[in-house]
Parts: structure tokens; sequence; C-alpha cells
């Protein structure tokens, strides 16, 4: 009977195996599917997949909707599942305050990116990224003090993203 009782706690918990919300960027996680985000999230997608079966879907929420973006992006590969989250917000006060602070203070002082003027970006290769983030870039426009910013999260699986 112990044994019995025991198997059955295992199965039990193998199906609980990828619960989210996850520990990523706004509660994502690298690989995760798009019926995975549904459950916490409503989904919509404009087209369907692009040549490599990549999907873009849009959803004013996201799993932790901690920083209050007025819309999110999540770009799906059919085999890889989620390479990339991308957070428009309308009309942040500066470039200094919010979401940009607050990546500043956990990764450390970002990189201007040369193309864009009003870009910032941290990357693998020069800051200590978690929850396995290749890049991540903050794209800001209009005058401060009232700009608009993209915030885009790059998976490290995003070069395999099919």
């Amino acid at each position: 009977m112990k044994i019995f009782v025991g198997a059955l706690a295992l199965v039990a918990l193998a199906g609980c195996g990828d619960q989210g919300p996850w520990d990523g960027p706004v509660g994502t996680k690298m690989g995760v599917t798009a019926s995975q985000l549904e459950k916490y999230v409503a989904l919509s997608k404009d087209g369907g997949a692009d040549p490599l079966g990549r999907t873009t879907y849009f959803s004013a929420q996201a799993p932790k909707n901690e920083a209050g973006a007025d819309r999110y992006s999540y770009l799906i590969g059919g085999k890889s599942g989620l390479c990339e989250v991308g957070q428009w917000f309308q009309s942040i006060n500066s470039t200094n305050s919010g979401v940009a602070k607050s990546l500043a203070d956990k990764y450390g002082a970002p990189n201007k990116d040369a193309a864009p003027s009003w870009g910032v970006s941290w990357t693998a290769g020069e800051h200590k990224l978690d929850h396995d983030l290749e890049s991540i870039r903050i794209k800001f426009s209009g005058q401060e003090p009232r700009i608009s910013a993209y915030v885009k999260y790059t998976y490290k699986n995003l070069k395999d993203c099919k």
C-alpha cells in the first residue's frame, strides 16, 4: 500500500512540473509554450507563424504584471517555446525611473546603444544576466519628461527559435 501511495504521489508531482508564473521577466521563462502562458494571460496574434515557425502573440497582461506596461508581446517558436518578451510603456516620467532604474539596480549600469540615441542595453557577455537571458534592450522615444519605452528581453534560445 505504501508503494502504491508513493507511486501515486510521484505521478501527481510529475504533472505539476512547470507551473507559472515563473521567475523570469514579467513572470515568464525561456521555452514556455503559448498554452502554458494562456493559463495566466489572454493572448492574441496578428497572422500566423513566420517562415521560421515562430508566432508573435500580444496581450495587455503578463503572468506577473508588476511593471504595469501598456502592452506585452511574446515571440514563441513551435519547437523552442518562448524566445523573446516585449513590454510597451506609453508614457513614463523619465529614462531614470521605473523599469530602467530597476534593471540598472539589478544588473548594473547598461551600455548605451550606438544606433538609437535613446537606447540602452544589457548583454550576457558584459553583464551577469539571470533566467537564461541573452540580452535586455530598452528603446526610448519622445521628449523628457514624458517619453515612451519599449523593453525587449531576449532569451538564449532566440538563435534557435523555431
